[in-house]
């Protein structure tokens, strides 16, 4: 028998691609039928944003016929959109900025900004913060953290997004209240349940976003929420932190002398690091 997929959760639903399929009958021409549709529905997509809705598909087709040992290509392969030098495609936050960003976050609701604060203290991505699951959770742990792993509710964007990553006194002060009025024993469900759905990621992006068009009035569009990212990273380099322990908290390329810590060990230098990074005024140029 062939496999069977349920692929709904992994992008918006599409006449072309249902939310049931064989995975044999799905042929390079649907593909590319899918992708016209794809971009026809989101004319506000970048190419990057295109390039991950396909390599997600891509990732669930590669595992399938190596599993199922499968004598068809992918029929994804080669569909991705050349993509621009993006160096300068997003900045990061000024110290300035981010203070009235975080200010500001006060104002939505209780979800979104819990999601907006983790991403400031953690440098994690915004599907991997309002993706969070309770077993994601490893909040009685001697150094509570995030452990980032694929759910059901999103992926991660590659091997090397799953890590550990740890939180400081400000997120858990946020968080810990919060958890304890929801008191869910079931590791499955959303820490974020208004956006651990399908389409929550885009909406609480959309949100966060608008708080610094609309609140802070800066209409720079390469000022982004995603910018909290590129901001721990000037953060990191600031602190002079190793590239090990960076890749490590930003899930980026090799971790080889990081994997020679224990795992309590690295979380606790991870957590140094982080703590040094919270405490900047000034970072960057």
């Amino acid at each position: 028998m062939y496999p069977v997929f349920k692929v709904g959760y992994i992008l918006a639903r599409c006449p072309v691609l249902p939310d049931h399929f064989i995975i044999t009958d799905f042929n390079r021409l649907k593909a590319q039928q899918h992708k016209e549709v794809l971009e026809r529905s989101n004319p506000n997509w970048k190419a990057d944003t295109l390039n991950k809705a396909i390599g997600t598909l891509s990732a669930v087709f590669t595992h399938a016929i190596w599993q199922y040992e499968l004598s068809m290509m992918n029929p994804w392969a080669g569909l991705k959109d050349v993509v621009a030098d993006r160096q300068d495609d997003r900045r990061s936050f000024t110290p300035a900025e981010l203070t009235r960003y975080v200010e500001e976050l006060d104002r939505l609701n209780t979800e979104a900004r819990l999601i907006g604060l983790l991403m400031v203290h953690t440098g994690c991505r915004t599907m991997e913060c309002a993706g969070l699951t309770h077993g994601d959770l490893q909040m009685q742990n001697n150094t509570p953290h995030l452990q980032l792993r694929p759910n059901h509710i999103r992926l991660l964007k590659n091997k090397q997004s799953k890590r550990d990553v740890p939180l400081i006194d400000k997120a858990l002060d946020e968080l810990r209240p919060y958890l304890a009025q929801r008191n869910s024993d079931d590791p499955k469900t959303p820490v974020f349940p208004r956006y651990g759905r399908d389409g929550g990621i885009d909406a609480v992006s959309q949100l966060l976003n608008g708080v610094i068009r609309k609140r802070l009035k800066i209409d720079d569009p390469t000022l982004v929420s995603y910018s909290t990212r590129h901001t721990m990273k000037d953060k990191m380099r600031t602190i002079r932190a190793t590239a090990e322990l960076q890749h490590s908290i930003l899930g980026h390329g090799k971790r080889t002398d990081a994997d020679n810590y224990g795992e309590g060990e690295l979380l606790r230098y991870l957590l140094d690091e982080l703590v040094k990074a919270d405490a900047l005024t000034e970072w960057g140029n």
